[in-house]
Order: structure tokens, then sequence, then C-alpha cells
């Protein structure tokens, strides 16, 4: 896909958003008195190094990027600076009817709030001339740190409790503490030989003990989260993975001599 292709299609889909709901409170909303959302993925970037003003920089140019090239149109009315700054003319840009449209076009945020990365600064490696969403943004994100530590437990995906307060106070922060709702937070975690080791899933116990511990906090200190789900209450089918990722915490498909069971995991014991 070419960065032309990129910018044009999430452009498109904000107009779309923002279309359908104009629709939807012209035409329904005054008799159904429905509230308008939209889902973003928000996976938090912390910088490798907090003391270089570099890295620092990089992971508020992928919060930018990653998040920021949806919630602030729908805030704001356009793209964050940072984008505007190293996209150039390629960046399509909004009129001001349809920047007003967009800042009307939702009643609440939901947001798929999973884990984190950390961010290094890369613009050093790319020169101007060279196109693409990893030039523009010029930052490298990594599950490790320079030491080769990995940012929380996990194997592919990483369990950071810590995450969701730094994403709530961000939302708090920037876009002046919009009503929430935790759309999707979850732990996938590749499935053991044993159905007994999936089942006694003390590691999905833990993983939303302690992010609903944060979010507690992170609610405490003034975040305007009305609510969260789980990911995944039952069985969910990625696009990679298929059914080969554990992130349920009820099994509906167990397979046990080519037998489909119904199956509880701890997670539901309490």
């Amino acid at each position: 896909m070419s960065p032309m292709t990129t910018q044009a299609w999430r452009h498109n889909l904000l107009l779309a958003h923002s279309a359908a709901a104009r629709l939807y409170k012209q035409e329904y909303q005054g008799q159904q008195k429905g509230l308008i959302g939209i889902a973003l993925w928000f996976k938090w970037y912390e910088p490798i190094d907090s003391t270089s003003i570099s890295h620092v920089a990089a992971a508020q140019r992928a919060q930018d990027f990653y998040f920021g090239w949806f919630m602030d149109p729908l805030s704001f009315g356009d793209y964050p600076e940072s984008m505007k700054t190293l996209v150039g003319p390629r960046l399509p840009s909004f009129t001001s009817t349809q920047a007003a449209e967009l800042r009307s076009s939702w009643d609440f945020v939901g947001l798929n709030a999973v884990s984190a990365m950390y961010a290094e600064d890369t613009s050093s490696v790319y020169q101007d001339t060279e196109l693409g969403y990893f030039q523009d943004v010029r930052a490298n994100v990594t599950d490790y740190d320079l030491d080769g530590v990995a940012i929380g437990e996990g194997i592919t995906e990483f369990s950071v409790p810590w995450c969701i307060m730094r994403i709530v106070a961000y939302m708090r922060e920037r876009y002046s503490n919009p009503p929430m709702y935790l759309t999707q937070t979850g732990w996938g975690i590749p499935l053991a030989p044993d159905m007994g080791e999936n089942l006694n899933d003390t590691a999905r116990v833990q993983y939303f003990h302690s992010y609903y511990a944060t979010l507690s906090e992170a609610i405490r200190d003034g975040g305007d989260v009305r609510g969260i789900f789980a990911w995944s209450l039952i069985d969910g089918f990625e696009l990679f993975q298929g059914l080969g990722n554990h992130i349920q915490t009820f099994s509906l498909w167990m397979l046990h001599n080519f037998v489909l069971h119904n199956v509880y995991n701890v997670f539901l014991a309490g």
C-alpha cells in the first residue's frame, strides 16, 4: 500500500464516520435517544529512555501517528502537528465544515487498551526523500528495553497494567476527559497442549486483577471511564492465530477426542 493510499483511506474513514453520525443525529437520535461512539485501538508508547529528549519526542510521535491520527480530528478537527510537519502535502486536509462535523460526530470514545510498547527515535535513519508510514513517524516500537528486558509478562503479548493509568491520564489531559469505555482489555496467551493447564488460568486472573486495580486508580484520579469489556468472554477467532491464541474467559470450543465440550476457565470462579 502506497503512503498516499494509507493517508487517503484513513481520511475517508473519518469522513464516513462523520457522515453516518450526522445522518443518525438528523433522522433518528431525537426519537431513539441513542449515543454515538467510535472504538479506537490505543496502545501506549513509552520512551525507551525517558531521559532522552529524542526518545521522548519519538514516543509522542508514535501516539500521534497510531492514535492521534483518528482522535485529534475527532477532537480538534485537524491532524496532529507532528503529522502535518512530517507527512506534509501527502496528508489530506479537512474543510472547516468537515472539521466542525467531525468534532460533533461522537458522544463517547471506545478504547481498545491492551498493552504498551517502547518507542525509540529513528530520525537519523531515514532521509526526507523516503516515503512511508514508518519513515514518516521516525520511531521504532519494540516490546523490549535497551537491556533486552520485556516491557511486561508474556510471550507474544505482554501484560502491562500501568499502561491503563497512562492511557486514561492522556485522554483526560489531551482530550479534555471525554466519556470513555474500554471496549477491549485482555491478554492473548498461546494455548498449552494440556487442557487442564489452559483452564487453570491463573495468569489471566492476575492480569484482570492488576488491570482493573489500576483502572480504579485512574478513575479516582478523575478519568471519566464509564464501562469496560473483557477480551474475550468467549472464543475469539483471531486474524493470524485463528483459535490458537487463548484469550477467552469462558471457552465453548475445547476439543477433546474430536468432541466439542463446554468448559469453564478458572477465571470465572472469582
